[in-house]
């Protein structure tokens, strides 16, 4: 009897809760769930915008690389016109040669016959001629030996030029050749004369001299009877 008399009195002394405590418990464990719930959600938020940047981020690199893409197709379809005209050009270049080599070769041969010719017909012409010369020479002699003509000029000039006295007058010598009309036929002015020039000067009036005086003249003042031939010769 005593210990239902103990349990009865516990049970007794737990008071029950009134509505309004029920309800402001149920309150205070709402709102701790709400604060929970709202904290989970910044944080799902926080992370939501970082990935929402990430997404971005790398949208904008797709559309870069996207663009860079598109340059490089450009690039490369220009490359491909471009390779397409100079392959086109190339084979009109390659054409063209051809057809220049062609026409090349063909006068090469049309010169080397005409040389051949010519040679056989100055070969043909010297042995008719021969009967009447009066030595053994033809072109290639002739020309070799005015060949040694104008280079002993030089030398008799050069040499002259520099043996001459150091009382030489230029102004005198520009006279001479401005007498023998020697200057109008040269396109240097008085004033630019140079030493090389004089030089020139002097072959000319040589050489005129050879002209008027030998090679022009007719065949007799050759001979030891000329006089022309005499007085060049003293």
């Amino acid at each position: 009897m005593g210990r239902q008399d103990g349990t009865t009195s516990e049970v007794s002394r737990a008071e029950p809760q009134t509505p309004a405590q029920i309800l402001k418990s149920i309150l205070n464990y709402t709102r701790l769930k709400l604060h929970k719930t709202e904290r989970e959600c910044r944080i799902l938020y926080h992370e939501n915008w970082k990935l929402q940047n990430q997404v971005n981020s790398a949208l904008a690199w797709q559309q870069g690389a996207q663009k860079h893409i598109w340059s490089l197709q450009n690039q490369l379809s220009s490359e491909k016109a471009w390779k397409k005209d100079t392959l086109a050009n190339l084979g009109q270049l390659q054409d063209t040669i051809a057809n220049l080599k062609e026409q090349y070769d063909y006068l090469k041969r049309r010169y080397y016959k005409k040389v051949e010719s010519y040679k056989e017909l100055d070969k043909n012409y010297m042995y008719l001629v021969r009967p009447l010369h009066v030595s053994g020479d033809d072109h290639a002699t002739i020309h070799s030996r005015l060949v040694h003509i104008r280079v002993s000029i030089e030398s008799l000039v050069q040499k002259a030029r520099d043996e001459c006295s150091a009382n030489l007058n230029e102004e005198a010598v520009i006279d001479h050749f401005r007498e023998s009309k020697l200057l109008e036929d040269f396109s240097v002015e008085e004033a630019t004369l140079e030493p090389h020039h004089l030089n020139l000067y002097m072959e000319s009036a040589i050489m005129t001299a050879l002209i008027d005086r030998v090679f022009n003249r007719a065949l007799g003042c050759v001979f030891h009877q000329s006089k022309e031939f005499k007085e060049i010769s003293k």
